[in-house]
């Protein structure tokens, strides 16, 4: 996790869309005053489709506690569980995160 970390970082302070994206996911994982392995692993998780400028909006799965997920479509998908908390740093620090493969 270091190093893809640090490769992510490298790849941040540089120029385009896919740095941008890198650059907003390193922003709220550095603003965390606490971080933990788990955090770390949802960076990263989160991070590496971005810079294998893979289409994230398909990827990625977010979905309330309280309801449950719509995977009928996605053959792939990075399933995080979050609460009520609508602000980007519950990204990082999901009550559980899943790789679901159909």
């Amino acid at each position: 996790m270091p190093k893809l970390i640090t490769l992510f970082r490298d790849k941040a302070i540089k120029t385009g869309k896919i740095a941008e994206e890198l650059a907003k996911l390193m922003r709220i994982y550095d603003l965390q005053e606490q971080r933990d392995v788990n955090m770390r692993r949802a960076l990263v998780l989160r991070a590496l489709p971005v810079y294998l400028r893979e289409d994230a909006f398909k990827f990625f799965r977010n979905f309330n506690s309280a309801d449950g997920p719509e995977l009928t479509d996605t053959p792939v998908a990075l399933l995080t569980v979050v609460t009520d908390d609508p602000t980007e740093a519950a990204l990082l620090s999901p009550e559980s995160i899943s790789i679901v493969v159909i």
